[in-house]
């Protein structure tokens, strides 16, 4: 029904679900570290819980063969949030390099994602986070992203057809790369993007596009390959800016 850990540390444990930790309860991890774990399917952390709080805590090198190498959540009712901690060189087999998430609420703040990837070279997803929402509301804010990889959204895989509220912002996007949406790639709706930088990302083919219900705001946009390394977005939708700088070599 709920505990803390504080100050463990989790190194090269494995199982096929949750290598370090499986999760039902709920659970708060403060200043917890978790390295080379290796999940034969998803997670050092699996959570079907309704309240995960990741507080200060570092993610190094986790491998899992299919979903979020770092962080995976598969309920409808999963509440996470993720505070001042760092996700390195995490990898995984098919989408989301560090966290994948799929539940109600998914709150992401003051972290850094670095050197994560998806390996599948025909059907990943999410460098560092994917996100399938199901629920009320998911912000990432004062995040770093650098040098992320996948197939699909070098940063972030964001498929978002029910979440009321859907955010990125004061975060900053840097040396990411993938075929599709070299930053980011969305399907469905992306209610904001606000002042976010986005520097030297890298595509191979998408637009820079975005959903015609979404406010986007202050962008800055330096140094990226061409147009279509930074946002990419399906179902057919539009880009709407108000506030940007653009500059492509």
């Amino acid at each position: 029904n709920g505990g803390s850990l504080i100050n463990c540390t989790f190194v090269e444990n494995s199982a096929a679900t949750g290598s370090a930790i499986y999760l039902e309860g709920s659970l708060d991890i403060d200043n917890c570290t978790f390295m080379r774990n290796n999940a034969s399917s998803e997670g050092a952390i699996a959570a079907q819980s309704k309240n995960l709080v990741i507080n200060n805590s570092i993610f190094d090198n986790n491998y899992a063969k299919n979903y979020g190498a770092a962080i995976y959540t598969w309920s409808d009712s999963a509440s996470i949030v993720v505070e001042n901690s760092r996700f390195i060189n995490n990898h995984v087999g098919q989408r989301g390099g560090a966290v994948f998430f799929t539940g109600k609420d998914c709150q992401i703040s003051n972290s850094l994602f670095e050197k994560n990837r998806v390996d599948d070279y025909y059907a990943g997803f999410g460098g560092a986070i994917d996100i399938d929402n199901t629920g009320d509301s998911t912000s990432i804010v004062n995040c770093s992203f650098n040098a992320n990889y996948a197939i699909c959204g070098g940063a972030i895989y964001w498929m978002n057809d029910t979440s009321k509220k859907a955010v990125i912002a004061n975060s900053t996007f840097e040396h990411n790369s993938a075929v599709y949406g070299g930053a980011i790639a969305i399907l469905y709706n992306l209610n904001l993007i606000a002042n976010s930088t986005f520097i030297n990302n890298k595509a191979n083919t998408t637009s820079l596009t975005e959903t015609s219900q979404s406010d986007a705001k202050i962008y800055t946009f330096t140094g990226n390959e061409n147009i279509r390394s930074l946002v990419g977005v399906e179902s057919g939708n539009y880009l709407r800016f108000e506030t940007y700088h653009l500059q492509l070599n």
